[in-house]
């Protein structure tokens, strides 16, 4: 597994080619702080059941109910990977986060990684190209996907990284702030309904500053099936999430008209850098996406890739010193 680092004044970003992965998000002016959560073993960014740490999630992030969708008549039927194995769930047990990218340019401040994903690769049609862009900003990332099939086929992509702004055992004290009036309710499978549902007046309306720790044990989101924040939500005008420590903000920004937020509610059994074991709510994971399994329910969104069409997406990380 091949390291890459990008580097400039104010952090220092190593990346790992299996996954397009983002490792370890290091803050100088913060001696060097990690912010996203980082596995001790190398090996661990290879098992489904650590988490996805970093790693750049596909063909199709998140869920697709029983693992099948149909598209021009074809059903087609998906590794079931989720969910008691019912779901099929962020590429497979072989998704893009398990698959060794080629680095095809880098200089100091920018990489960009390239997978060619075969036709019927983890059930999926059509030979996809896929690019992955990172590259540094000032107090930042940005990243741009890029992708096209020679068929038609069913793309999602995005990025998995767990933020820990304080590089904590706990991320109860941070602070979330975005515009999203609806989320998407799923069954008792975790699979979506297609159906949107509003925020406001539940614990999920962010629209203003909310500590995550007085939200977190709120009785919806105590769910055994969430175990706290694992929910997609619609974005409103800006499509933006703001997360808040003592010391930093990180501002993600993204084209996507939706993001998933996940707060290690179901810890993996993994040893991080620290040599600690990931604890409950010790990150965030964010988590910008176009609609989930929306092939299965088209009213929700497309995630729909005809062929010689351009797949075009960014999310942008910045972050301030408070």
């Amino acid at each position: 597994m091949k390291t890459i680092i990008l580097e400039n004044d104010f952090q220092k970003i190593t990346f790992l080619d299996v996954g397009a992965t983002i490792y370890t998000w290091e803050i100088k002016p913060k001696n060097n702080r990690n912010i996203v959560l980082s596995n001790k073993l190398i090996s661990d960014y290879l098992d489904s059941k650590t988490g996805y740490l970093g790693a750049t999630i596909g063909r199709v992030t998140n869920r697709i109910k029983n693992g099948v969708f149909t598209l021009d008549g074809v059903k087609y039927t998906l590794d079931r990977n989720f969910d008691s194995n019912v779901n099929a769930g962020h590429g497979g047990e072989a998704g893009f986060w398990a698959r060794a990218f080629n680095v095809a340019h880098q200089t100091l401040t920018k990489v960009v990684f390239t997978y060619e994903s075969k036709d019927g690769e983890e059930g999926y049609p059509g030979n996809l190209h896929l690019s992955v862009t990172y590259e540094l900003t000032s107090k930042g990332l940005s990243v741009k996907y890029e992708a096209e099939s020679d068929q038609k086929t069913i793309v999602n992509i995005t990025n998995h990284s767990y933020f820990n702004l304080e590089a904590s055992q706990s991320i109860l004290n941070h602070k979330l702030q975005l515009d999203a009036p609806y989320f998407l309710p799923f069954d008792e499978l975790k699979a979506v309904q297609g159906i949107k549902a509003p925020t406001k007046g539940t614990a999920l309306d962010f629209s203003q500053e909310t500590r995550i720790g007085d939200i977190i044990h709120d009785e919806y989101l105590s769910d055994p099936k969430t175990e706290g924040l694992d929910h997609c939500l619609y974005f409103g005008r800006k499509k933006q999430v703001a997360l808040k420590s003592r010391d930093l903000q990180l501002v993600v920004a993204t084209s996507y008209p939706c993001v998933q937020l996940y707060a290690t509610g179901f810890p993996g059994p993994q040893q991080l850098l620290s040599g600690d074991k990931v604890k409950k709510y010790q990150a965030l994971a964010i988590e910008p996406q176009l609609a989930v399994d929306a092939i299965n329910f088209p009213k929700l969104g497309n995630i729909i890739l005809n062929k010689g069409e351009k797949y075009e997406h960014f999310i942008t990380y910045e972050l301030s010193e408070i």
